[in-house]
């Protein structure tokens, strides 16, 4: 099951739908308008609308290795590519043409305006006075199987949306990057090749692509009206995971505390359990520490099965950045976060 976040507002369940008091709603997004079409295999339509009503959001997403590896390799690519496509046009980075994107990508100002839509472009590609949109994608070998030698339709629309609002044309292009488990542990270490590096044209059929915009935008203005989900499916393990998890949390005040109550003897029992081993552990760091004086003192690395290694760790010293007149406000993230603490009695 997912990590989610908590849901941001009250709401109640009825007819396999999903009610809030939310006093806004997100943007459909270039990730989102797939799914909220049927075409994601991560999302499907009521998740989509679920999300757009603030009932969930997967925690930690940033920290997974395939997001991280693709904000780092991004201009890579795009620099790679635009070397070796100079026919093709001008390559421009997002950074070089739209607002600064600081903060959280929530809060990231789109790139155009509407009121049901946002968006982030990767990059534009500019020839003979005419702009095309970049999308950048990282997939690995086992994701790029699953493509069956076509770009998925849910990254598709990312760009078919990018180009309805933004440049209009009857094309786009994807630069893709071929990773693998190793550039996941190391992104810094992945170098673009002609292997692992292209540039891919692909086709957009502007009039199908705005009948559907304004099909979901539709969509978006049913979910403001009624403050709620469109219709959960129960076949759909998207949707059935996620209503489960919210009938669970939304449980009377009963089970809540049940559940308390439950949590705080497994909390007991561990307790208990640490005390039991605490002074084994005491007596475990004292002979480390007395290990590791001793090993240095002999100029030894390595004692039986243990290693002595030298680790070198740099840190940004804010304080003395400000003292300096360095203004690292735009720099730094402030998140707010609910936590769950036992009393002490």
């Amino acid at each position: 099951m997912k990590n989610y976040v908590a849901p941001r507002y009250p709401f109640t369940i009825a007819d396999n739908r999903v009610y809030t008091e939310a006093d806004e709603v997100y943007h459909v997004t270039g990730t989102s308008i797939g799914a909220l079409l049927g075409q994601s295999p991560w999302e499907s339509p009521f998740t989509a609308s679920a999300k757009l009503l603030g009932l969930w959001l997967e925690a930690d997403v940033g920290d997974k290795p395939a997001v991280n590896t693709g904000k780092i390799l991004e201009e890579r690519i795009i620099d790679y590519v635009a070397e070796k496509h100079p026919d093709v046009g001008q390559f421009f980075r997002a950074e070089d043409l739209f607002a600064p994107r600081e903060g959280d990508h929530e809060n990231w100002p789109s790139d155009f305006e509407d009121e049901d839509f946002h968006g982030h472009v990767d990059g534009i590609i500019s020839k003979d006075g005419v702009d095309y949109i970049l999308e950048v994608k990282t997939v690995n070998e086992r994701g790029l199987s699953a493509w069956n030698g076509s770009i998925p339709a849910h990254y598709l629309w990312q760009v078919y949306l990018y180009n309805h609002f933004l440049t209009q044309q009857d094309k786009a292009y994807f630069a893709i990057g071929l990773v693998n488990s190793e550039t996941y542990a190391n992104p810094y270490v992945w170098v673009p090749n002609k292997n692992n590096c292209l540039l891919i044209e692909v086709p957009i059929d502007r009039e199908m692509v705005a009948a559907k915009i304004e099909e979901v935008r539709a969509i978006r203005h049913k979910i403001v009206e009624e403050r709620a989900t469109l219709t959960a499916d129960f076949n759909d393990p998207r949707d059935k995971e996620l209503m489960v998890h919210l009938m669970d949390i939304s449980g009377d005040t009963d089970r809540l505390l049940d559940a308390a109550a439950r949590y705080e003897e497994l909390m007991r029992q561990i307790d208990e359990a640490e005390s039991r081993v605490k002074p084994l552990k005491d007596q475990a760091e004292d002979y480390k520490t007395r290990i590791k004086d001793m090993m240095i003192a002999h100029s030894l690395s390595r004692c039986a099965n243990l290693n002595l290694t030298e680790q070198t760790r740099e840190t940004f010293d804010f304080a003395k950045a400000r003292a300096d007149g360095l203004n690292i406000d735009p720099y730094t993230k402030t998140t707010t976060t609910k936590i769950l603490r036992r009393s002490k009695k």
